[in-house]
């Protein structure tokens, strides 16, 4: 009986204030969550809510370590459908009209610096497979064009304006923008449509321009396994093994960074092999990507030590990237970067990231703790 009102208030949010899918359905969830907890108070009716049992909800959530972002998305949803039953005159009144919304720390977003989106772009080629042009181009547009990783996904073929040096995307709200599509971006791309995309799409009609390796559109988590895979290829650590037993040591971390090195197979030991895992550079040396017989990966379960036997070399000339890499420190660091080369303003910004409320920018003019440091170290006397 509670639940009567909740399809016409989402059906509000679809058509009126045009809400993405993904968007209706966490109002659904936290919605109809705050509702089955009535029930079981035995509220079977909308008129016998008071903000007692708004606060009782908000404190159930808390005791069950729910964070205070989700917290406060919870209220959000259940102040809104409140608002929606006493406009449409359901409700004579709104319990939760004198409540205030939960205090949430704000937390300055994670950013990449230049050095760590190079290295992970120029460090995609060396596992030789076709996807590789594919996932390259993602991370390009992420970072160059600033989109939502909704945004990268719902990207057509005919918003892509290689004439005009654009891109076209349709951000929240079905809001349209145009962002510049140049340099290495538009090469990753073109480069993609040409000679990878045709053997993805094969004879379907699909407008998506990023496809998985079945032909379908990529979707946010699929979007979030390639970026993780690709991450997690370049997390290893250095140890010299050839075709000799020895004891590889579970990779740690240093102030949060782990570290890339070049995995390298000699010629020996790729005698009369045939295995799509390696890949014959330029210099004559063989680079191993296979992630199942590598001497360290995620997917293997390395508790202390392990003992291998490969016929590899690895380099120790690593480079380091952050520990928590996702799609969207990409969109972080685009904004951040054109802040802080001092040649884009906050209002320039705002319209390339798609954001109807230029506070929502204003958080990138905060300084990355690398620059922090940096400048503090150069300047203080006492440093």
């Amino acid at each position: 009986m509670m639940e009567t009102h909740l399809h016409d208030y989402l059906t509000m949010l679809r058509m009126e204030r045009n809400l993405s899918p993904l968007s209706i359905e966490a109002y659904k969830h936290d919605i109809t969550d705050y509702l089955e907890y009535l029930e079981k108070k035995d509220l079977n009716y909308l008129h016998d809510i008071s903000q007692k049992h708004i606060r009782g909800y908000m404190r159930l959530l808390n005791n069950n370590n729910k964070s205070s972002a989700t917290i406060s998305r919870y209220f959000s949803a259940i102040r809104g459908y409140h608002l929606f039953l006493s406009m449409e005159g359901i409700l004579k009144e709104n319990p939760s009209l004198q409540l205030e919304s939960p205090r949430q720390p704000k937390k300055l977003p994670n950013v990449l610096s230049e050095n760590d989106v190079d290295t992970i772009i120029e460090n995609i080629d060396i596992w030789g497979d076709d996807l590789g042009k594919r996932d390259k181009a993602i991370i390009e547009i992420l970072y160059s064009c600033g989109l939502r990783v909704t945004e990268l996904c719902n990207l057509s073929l005919s918003d892509i304006l290689s004439d005009d040096d654009l891109i076209r995307v349709f951000g929240k709200g079905s809001k349209e923008r145009y962002v510049p599509l140049m340099g290495k971006a538009k090469k990753a791309i073109k480069d993609y449509l040409k000679k990878i995309r045709p053997g993805l799409v094969r004879k379907r009609k699909i407008s998506n321009v990023f496809l998985s390796r079945n032909g379908r559109p990529l979707t946010r988590i699929g979007i979030n396994k390639i970026i993780n895979s690709r991450i997690d290829w370049m997390i290893n650590k250095e140890s010299t093994v050839n075709g000799e037993v020895k004891k590889i040591e579970k990779p740690k971390r240093k102030n949060g960074r782990y570290t890339i090195v070049t995995i390298i197979i000699d010629n020996d030991f790729m005698k009369g092999r045939k295995d799509y895992s390696y890949k014959k550079m330029k210099d004559g040396k063989w680079i191993y990507f296979h992630e199942e017989k590598i001497f360290y990966k995620r997917k293997i379960n390395v508790k202390k030590t392990q003992q291998v036997k490969v016929g590899t070399v690895l380099s120790d000339d690593g480079v380091q990237l952050p520990e928590k890499i996702h799609p969207h420190i990409f969109r972080h660091s685009f904004a951040t970067h054109l802040l802080q080369s001092g040649k884009a303003d906050l209002r320039f910004i705002q319209v390339m990231l798609g954001h109807s409320d230029i506070s929502s920018t204003q958080i990138y003019t905060h300084l990355d703790k690398r620059t922090l440091m940096k400048t503090y170290k150069k300047f203080h006397p006492r440093a």
